[in-house]
Order: structure tokens, then C-alpha cells, then sequence
């Protein structure tokens, strides 16, 4: 929920932010990918790492638009519902 109200107060900084994680993510696959094999693990360890992160906060807004989404109930189905009096 943190993360959704980061994005809600500046979503095109948490857009932008977003872009960059995937940059940088993307930096680290390509330098895992050329890493000599003596330096292998550790590269791998940071591009696991930036994905871990990236997909956090990717994931975390999404899950966090289905939790708005589903504590507030939507107009339609209140007016099917039957009122008590």
C-alpha cells in the first residue's frame, strides 16, 4: 500500500523511476551475460537483485490497485443489492 501511495502522489516520478529500475535491470542481465566466468556469481547476484527489486515495485502497485479495488465497492453492485428499512 506504501508503494500505491507513492505512485498516486507523483505517478510520473514512479513512472519514471520504473523506467530507470528497467534500465538498470537490463544493464545488469547484459554484464552477466559478457561476465567472465570468474566474476559469474556475483554479477549474476546483482542482476537477480535488480529484477527482485523491479518486480517489487512493479508488483506491489498492482497488488495494491486490486486491494482498492476490491475494499470499495463498485456502484453497480450496490444498486442490486436489496436496501434494508
Amino acid at each position: 500500500m506504501k508503494v500505491a501511495s507513492l505512485r498516486s502522489c507523483a505517478p510520473r516520478e514512479f513512472d519514471d523511476m520504473l523506467v530507470e529500475l528497467k534500465r538498470y535491470t537490463e544493464e545488469q542481465f547484459r554484464l552477466c551475460v559478457q561476465a567472465p566466468p570468474d566474476h559469474l556469481s556475483r554479477l549474476q547476484g546483482r542482476a537477480q537483485h535488480a529484477l527482485e527489486i523491479t518486480t517489487l515495485f512493479e508488483g506491489a502497485s498492482k497488488t495494491a490497485d486490486r486491494i482498492a479495488a476490491k475494499a470499495t465497492p463498485s456502484a453497480g453492485l450496490s444498486a442490486a443489492v436489496p436496501q434494508r428499512r
